[in-house]
């Protein structure tokens, strides 16, 4: 339907954090569906991301963000199940894995966690699609084929790990259509730079940086 709106004209989607995760995990389970992604500060790996996550450092947070999960799932009219109530008693209030073990996990029908996070990852199907790419070993209609792609991390993210990204940076160095930008600052969506003011007061660094690689992609 995106496409017959669009009339002919080129289609490109950025996602931000989670929302990259899920942009990321659509274009491989749908080649052609676009024909760009930006994905910035998006958990490429979740276990990883998780754990990263609960750190001790973060646990005041994922306390308020775990209890708020906790008020919506308690206020669905579908109600919760006894195992449900079972898992969600036995976790800790602040840790976000012991929610996706109750509720998202099975909600999804997985047996355990770790296999809904390693379904839920995209940079094991990244790592293959760029180095398919390096190897001509793709077709743009393939299945896990990718668009180019723009992926941004910063090194200092206090909930997603630079780790994932700085591996799919180097498996997809020789791989025109996989651009893995690593920062040393910027934390999780926050990449402001010295030229923001100038570039006005709605527009960051990885505004600006986004921005141009679409302007690139379009041949602008």
């Amino acid at each position: 339907q995106a496409r017959q709106l669009a009339q002919g004209l080129p289609l490109l989607g950025v996602g931000f954090s989670l929302g990259g995760t899920v942009l990321l995990n659509a274009v491989l389970a749908n080649p052609g569906g676009l024909d760009g992604v930006v994905a910035l500060s998006a958990p490429l790996d979740l276990a990883a991301s998780c754990r990263h996550m609960q750190r001790r450092r973060n646990r005041l947070y994922l306390w308020v963000v775990v209890q708020r999960l906790h008020r919506q799932i308690a206020a669905d009219p579908a109600g919760l199940t006894a195992s449900e109530c079972r898992g969600l008693a036995a976790a800790p209030g602040w840790s976000l894995e012991g929610f996706d073990a109750a509720i998202t996990a099975p909600r999804w029908g997985y047996d355990a966690v770790e296999h809904y996070y390693a379904a839920a990852s995209p940079l094991p199907q990244l790592l293959k699609a760029a180095t398919a790419d390096v190897t001509a070993d793709v077709t743009a209609d393939a299945p896990g084929a990718l668009p180019p792609c723009l992926v941004l991390q910063s090194a200092d993210d206090p909930w997603v790990p630079a780790g994932p990204a700085a591996a799919l940076a180097e498996a997809s160095s020789g791989c025109p259509s996989m651009v893995v930008v690593l920062t040393h600052q910027g934390g999780h969506n926050g990449f402001h730079g010295t030229g923001d003011r100038d570039a006005g007061a709605a527009a960051s660094w990885s505004d600006r940086l986004t921005a141009a690689w679409i302007a690139q992609q379009l041949g602008g």
